[in-house]
């Protein structure tokens, strides 16, 4: 796992501090890191007796995650 932002995330970052919308760069991760889980929380779930269904409509290299979610590979 890289452990580094990318240049343009930095500048985002940056530009969010410098704007005053959130304290500190730590700040501006934390919030999107809720964000993030709180979009995803958010995806609908499929039912396991739905999943070989939907599997099947997926076709070749898709499968549901045991989440329920769509997965490649």
């Amino acid at each position: 796992m890289a452990d580094q932002l990318s240049n343009q995330s930095e500048k985002y970052l940056a530009d969010v501090v410098a704007g005053g919308l959130h304290p500190s760069k730590e700040a501006a991760l934390e919030a999107a890191v809720t964000a993030l889980r709180e979009k995803n929380e958010q995806l609908p779930e499929v039912p396991p007796e739905d999943a070989v269904l939907v599997e099947e409509g997926l076709g070749p290299g898709w499968s549901l995650a045991p989440s329920g979610r769509c997965r490649v590979g």
